[in-house]
């Protein structure tokens, strides 16, 4: 008994010596923004459908795994998109950069969205161009029409994919290009009828931190590379203030860790979790929209990997959808000590979701992540004898950051014997202060915080 009550006392002053205490004040006067259960969307990039396999999207994993995500858009587009046509007639085949979607290869992409309940964006060609450089809409015609025989209800549109970097298309201006949006919503306007024909627009920009191949492992755990976010996000709102109409829609439409699919055994392993939570928190409290994953499927930087089964920001995903609600709060961080930088510590506060949990409205949940090697020690002096729940993720063997698999509160996430997914919602019960262990994220729920705005 004696030996058992020693290693508890060596355990808990190895923590406080080798901790920074941090108190966080939650401030309540009112929610700075807020985003709505759609505020995570998906891709897939066009180019995958070269390689759609429809027993693979149709199985009852895919399905399943998809499904849990819900409510949620998916945009299905990429460089591939403005080199793809549809047609009713023949079989799909690509051709040089060319990729011909046929018929039932379109039932089969919207049969697989159906089962998913999600909501389904695509991405037109915008190279078809006819001698005058204007944008050749028959195709576009052509699909959209289809769409309409079939009953396939599309919750959006895109034309084009990031028009800034197309190559031996110099012709296509940006006048040129706001006109031929003006015409693509003509057309919409002219075939669909009822209110889709008259949603609101969204104005959307791209995201990566960097290109892959000159990323290294420190760079994903960088506070000064996770804020070149911030810019980005003010440029956008920005130009959307200034010339789009009032209200506009601001989306993060494409969006991951570092571009060229991702860092191999980096951009689809527990560290990439630490940007991707990042920019979550950053998107919501600077009042982006929604913000459109790169990507459910391929790459390397998927929510599943090759075979079809989740990587460690799968269960991120799915866990901050699960936690998090739609009022985000704002919040101060006190450092008390000087062994981490306060930007090595970041954390966002938002009021819980009570619609997928069993948590009272009142509730907050805060998430984030501790940068450094060294501990923290998080004091909510607000609720210092409150009980609070911890949803700690960490890597769930030797391997570490470039862990390939993650646990929660110490279990190890897998799909269940069953085939189903696992019950996420397990807190570890803590109370102040709650330990967030050296280069791990996480999210604690207050459930008794009773803050009248989440209310």
């Amino acid at each position: 008994m004696r030996r058992f009550l020693l290693i508890i006392l060596v355990f808990s002053v190895c923590v406080q010596s080798l901790s920074t205490n941090v108190v966080v004040n939650i401030q309540s006067d009112g929610a700075i923004s807020e985003i709505s259960g759609q505020f995570i969307g998906v891709t897939i990039d066009t180019f995958e459908l070269r390689y759609w396999k429809d027993e693979f999207f149709r199985s009852k994993r895919m399905i399943m795994l998809a499904r849990a995500l819900s409510p949620m858009y998916i945009r299905m587009g990429g460089t591939t998109a403005d080199y793809t046509i549809f047609s009713t007639k023949g079989v799909y085949h690509t051709e040089r950069n060319n990729l011909k979607v046929n018929a039932p290869l379109w039932d089969k992409i919207n049969g697989f969205i159906q089962d998913t309940g999600w909501d389904f964006i695509y991405d037109l060609n915008s190279l078809l161009r006819f001698g005058n450089g204007s944008w050749d809409m028959n195709n576009a015609v052509q699909l959209i029409k289809y769409s309409q025989s079939k009953g396939y209800k599309l919750a959006g549109w895109e034309l084009g994919n990031e028009p800034n970097v197309y190559k031996g298309h110099d012709v296509v201006s940006p006048s040129q290009l706001s006109e031929d949006y003006v015409k693509l919503r003509n057309i919409l306007q002219h075939f669909l009828k009822g209110p889709g024909s008259n949603a609101i627009n969204a104005s959307t920009f791209h995201h990566y931190y960097g290109y892959e191949g000159n990323f290294n492992l420190l760079d994903f755990l960088n506070p000064k590379i996770l804020d070149n976010l911030i810019p980005e996000i003010n440029i956008a709102k920005k130009y959307t203030k200034e010339y789009c109409p009032e209200g506009m829609q601001v989306w993060l439409g494409e969006t991951s860790s570092v571009w060229g699919e991702g860092k191999p055994g980096y951009s689809d392993r527990y560290v990439a979790g630490f940007m991707w939570l990042d920019k979550l928190g950053l998107s919501a409290q600077l009042g982006i929209d929604t913000v459109m994953r790169q990507d459910f499927y391929g790459g390397q930087y998927g929510l599943l990997n090759s075979d079809g089964f989740p990587n460690p920001d799968y269960w991120l995903t799915l866990l901050y959808k699960l936690l998090v609600g739609s009022k985000v709060l704002n919040k101060n961080m006190i450092e008390m000590k000087t062994k981490i930088t306060p930007e090595h510590l970041r954390f966002y506060t938002h009021c819980t979701n009570n619609k997928r949990t069993n948590y009272t409205k009142g509730s907050i949940t805060v998430y984030g992540m501790n940068l450094n090697a060294v501990d923290a020690a998080i004091y909510f002096d607000q609720y210092i004898e409150s009980e609070l729940h911890l949803y700690l993720l960490e890597p769930s063997d030797n391997y570490g950051l470039t862990s390939g698999n993650v646990s929660l509160n110490g279990k190890h996430l897998e799909i269940t014997e069953n085939g189903n997914i696992p019950n996420l919602l397990t807190p570890k019960v803590v109370r102040n202060p709650v330990i967030i262990p050296g280069f791990r994220f996480g999210f604690v729920v207050i459930p008794s915080a009773n803050k009248n705005i989440c209310y």
